[in-house]
């Protein structure tokens, strides 16, 4: 299993880890507004796979894997705080970025705001990743794509759910076309890491989901 179920979801306990990585102090005058309002995001009821499960999930492979990257940390966190469904004229990664940029202006101990907000804004996947912190940021988001059998189906049930609001067809046109373009890269991930983590599994995932879309439902 390379993506596992996370059940730490208790509140307090989130809001130190977040307290942690975004490097400023629980006294801090907006700090608890701004963890209310990511806390509040991530359990909206139109997500079923971009919810703090998976902020978690992205975060526990940071720590495991690759230890100290701070803006991809803070990135993690707030990379999908904006997630409407549909989204707007304006992209949710944007919306997310802009988010993050004015949360971030008015937390202390935080530098590279602007490039905590561009790796959020990379995350339309419009472009291969550019430097190291694009690249760890790029493979642990999609690190989901080389779970077992029953995270990968809980994701793809999530996935639709959040789709919904598109036409069948559509749908799985356009999710046939996102996957056969990860098949015809030479490698799906960017670094070493999750290469050897997720690759093969991710590989397998996304073939038998084109064979039969139902054996992920």
């Amino acid at each position: 299993m390379v993506v596992k179920e996370n059940n730490s979801m208790d509140k307090q306990i989130l809001k130190e880890r977040f307290v942690r990585d975004v490097g400023c102090t629980a006294t801090h005058y907006r700090l608890d507004e701004i963890w209310d309002t990511v806390w509040d995001s991530y359990r909206e009821p139109q997500r079923h796979y971009h919810n703090m499960q998976h902020i978690v999930e992205c975060l526990d492979l940071l720590d495991k894997h690759f230890g100290n990257y701070p803006r991809v940390r803070c990135a993690l966190w707030f990379h999908d705080v904006v997630y409407q469904c549909p989204s707007g004229a304006i992209s949710n990664e944007d919306l997310s970025a802009v988010w993050a940029a004015n949360a971030l202006r008015t937390v202390d101990g935080l530098s590279a705001v602007y490039k905590i907000a561009e790796l959020i804004r990379s995350t339309t996947y419009k472009q291969p990743p550019v430097g190291e912190d694009e690249r760890v940021f790029h493979d642990i988001d999609f690190a989901i794509l080389g779970a077992e059998q029953k995270r990968f189906s809980a994701y793809c049930a999530g996935i639709n759910y959040e789709y919904n609001w598109v036409h069948p067809e559509v749908f799985v046109k356009n999710r046939e076309a996102f996957l056969r373009a990860l098949l015809d890269r030479e490698h799906i991930y960017y670094t070493d890491t999750i290469r050897a983590l997720c690759e093969k599994q991710a590989r397998e995932n996304i073939t038998r989901e084109l064979e039969d879309p139902s054996w992920a439902a």
